[in-house]
């Protein structure tokens, strides 16, 4: 964790590899999130919630699922969180990450209802956002939203990211391009990053608290 806030991330995520790989305790996901996130490792934090989908069935490890689900609407895994919430009755204990993954699951089902857009959609372009952030060691996702446009005709999809303005035409060329070459183009969904509002925290700011 020293590592990560001197930016020393190879050692970093070294020692965040390792501490997962005998994962016991919630605070250790959190840190290695927190390392992931900050290095421009969000494949890894992908990867994780793909192959360690028990863990979204553990209502002791629920919260330090959520920046993971901040940052990306994987909306089956959202649903596992969610289900796991209700079943355990703990809504208002956990109601932090039970709002997120709450309004993931919502906003999905509107853009299937009225939009015609698939669930699986979001988790896709997900994959296609940490593709280009992955490696970019002056980006740092910080979250995404999920929202009807202005005119209702479509639905927007934004990552926030932490990153100077001059590189958010090339992030978004990348997904662009992505969104082209999976024949996503023709829904109506209007995917992109921006850069992160100033009223918002940073994900180290957002760690401190």
């Amino acid at each position: 964790l020293v590592h990560a806030v001197t930016r020393e991330y190879p050692e970093a995520k070294e020692y965040a590899y390792k501490a997962l790989e005998h994962l016991s305790q919630a605070a250790t996901l959190t840190h290695a999130q927190f390392v992931f996130q900050v290095s421009g490792s969000d494949k890894e934090i992908l990867q994780f919630l793909k192959n360690n989908e028990h863990f979204l069935c553990d209502v002791s490890f629920s919260p330090s699922m959520a920046r993971a689900f901040e940052a990306f609407p994987y909306v089956d895994k959202a649903r596992k969180v969610y289900d796991t919430l209700v079943k355990a009755n703990m809504l208002e204990e956990k109601k932090g990450v039970a709002n997120m993954v709450k309004r993931i699951i919502d906003m999905a089902k509107l853009a299937e209802d009225e939009f015609n857009i698939e669930p699986g959609v979001f988790g896709q372009v997900s994959e296609f956002v940490a593709d280009v952030t992955t490696g970019c060691k002056d980006v740092v996702l910080n979250h995404h939203d999920i929202s009807v446009s202005p005119d209702g005709e479509s639905i927007g999809l934004t990552y926030y990211v932490e990153v100077e303005d001059t590189l958010i035409a090339d992030l978004n060329w990348e997904l662009g391009e992505r969104i082209v070459d999976h024949d996503l183009d023709g829904l109506p969904l209007v995917a992109r990053f921006d850069v992160l509002p100033s009223r918002f925290m940073t994900v180290r700011e957002s760690y401190g608290e």
